[in-house]
């Protein structure tokens, strides 16, 4: 806002902005449309989830969204640590290193697959009192949803071990392969 009242010389005018050249364009979509579609098949697939819950009942349904909030904590651990290993083989592929690359990611994937093991490990001894934290209508329903923080605990180990490897394939721009995986 302030650029613009005051007119920065920098800003230029609208169409600068956004009058890109066909050959800026086309490399860019062919990078992203993959992308785009693999997270819109991730989107999908965490919907269905949803449905299926909804399908079970209400009670079903509480569980899943309590558990679901209650893992977010470690997936979100779990794309940082994904976005720390693409930058880290990122930036040896800047540096035309293909073999400091791999080597990264040999010694990533280790490292990940115990950081897997202990993120699931923790999730499922704090699972409880995580869920302690909601208010629930019975106490049956408690138990169900410290038994699907658990399970979702398993499933974010696996997808930390797979984030290492998703993210240093995308850090390599081999988008479409992630698309097809």
């Amino acid at each position: 806002t302030y650029a613009v009242v005051t007119r920065q010389p920098f800003l230029g005018k609208l169409r600068e902005l956004v009058d890109w050249p066909g050959h800026f364009i086309r490399p860019m979509i062919r990078r992203m449309a993959p992308i785009m579609c693999n997270e819109v098949l991730f989107g999908l697939g965490d919907t269905m989830y949803l449905k299926a819950y909804g399908l079970l009942g209400s009670a079903a349904l509480e569980s899943y969204k309590v558990a679901f909030s209650v893992s977010m904590v470690p997936y979100v651990i779990t794309f940082g640590v994904g976005s720390a290993c693409s930058i880290i083989v990122g930036e040896r592929l800047g540096r035309k290193d293909l073999q400091g690359a791999k080597d990264t990611v040999r010694w990533l994937l280790p490292i990940s697959g115990a950081a897997a093991v202990l993120v699931s490990g923790v999730m499922i001894l704090l699972a409880r009192p995580a869920v302690g934290l909601f208010q629930f209508s019975t106490p049956e329903l408690v138990d169900g949803t410290v038994l699907m923080t658990q399970l979702f605990s398993i499933r974010i180990a696996t997808r930390l071990f797979n984030a290492i490897f998703l993210f240093t394939v995308r850090a390599g721009g081999d988008s479409l392969f992630l698309m097809f995986l």
